[in-house]
C-alpha cells in the first residue's frame, strides 16, 4: 500500500514531468503577429473569393458565347458583375487585420479590386451609350488593375516566404497548414 507521501511525490514528478514537456515544446516556436494575421487574411479571402470568380466569369461569358448582344452583356454587367464585385469589396473591406504590413496587402489587394469594378460599371455605360473612348478607359483600367493585382501577388509571396508560410494554389489565397 503506497503511503500518501509517496504517492504526493509519484504526482508531483509527473507534473514537473508534463510541465516540462509542454514548457519544451512551446520553446523554438516565437509568437509571429505577421504570420498569424497574413494566415487569417489568407483563410478569409479564401472564403469570399467564390463571389469575385463569379462575377468575372460572368463577364467573360460574353466572350465565351457568341449568342449574348451587347445588350444582354449590359444586363449580365449590371446585375451579376457589378452587384457580384459589390458584395465582395464589402466583404473584403470587412476582414480584419491587425499589423501593418498585412492591412498594406488588404489595401493594395483592395485597390486592384475596386479598378476592377470601377471599369465593369464604365464598360456598362460605354455599351449602352456606344462610346469607344470610355471602353478605351474602361480597357486601361483594366490593365492596370492587372498590374495592380500583379503588385499584390509579388508582395503577398515576398511576405509569406518571410513568415515561413507557404501558399497552395496558383491565385494564391490559401495557406499550407499541413507542416502546422
Amino acid at each position: 500500500m503506497m503511503t500518501g507521501r509517496v504517492h504526493m511525490r509519484k504526482v508531483s514528478v509527473l507534473l514537473m514531468v508534463v510541465l516540462l514537456v509542454f514548457g519544451l515544446t512551446g520553446c523554438g516556436k516565437e509568437d509571429n503577429p505577421i504570420t498569424d494575421d497574413l494566415k487569417q487574411y489568407l483563410e478569409q479571402i479564401a472564403l469570399i473569393q467564390s463571389i469575385h470568380d463569379g462575377a468575372v466569369s460572368a463577364y467573360n461569358s460574353y466572350f465565351n458565347n457568341e449568342d449574348i448582344s451587347s445588350n444582354d452583356l449590359v444586363v449580365i454587367i449590371n446585375d451579376q458583375v457589378v452587384v457580384g464585385f459589390e458584395e465582395y469589396i464589402e466583404k473584403l473591406e470587412a476582414i480584419e487585420t491587425t499589423t501593418d504590413e498585412v492591412t498594406d496587402l488588404k489595401i493594395m489587394y483592395a485597390d486592384s479590386v475596386k479598378l476592377q469594378y470601377d471599369a465593369m460599371v464604365i464598360i456598362s455605360t460605354a455599351i449602352g451609350e456606344k462610346n469607344t473612348e470610355k471602353l478605351s478607359e474602361a480597357s486601361t483600367m483594366l490593365s492596370d488593375a492587372a498590374n495592380k493585382y500583379d503588385e499584390y501577388k509579388n508582395q503577398l509571396k515576398t511576405l509569406a516566404e518571410d513568415n515561413n508560410i507557404s501558399l497552395m494554389n496558383s491565385s494564391e489565397t490559401r495557406v499550407d497548414t499541413s507542416e502546422e
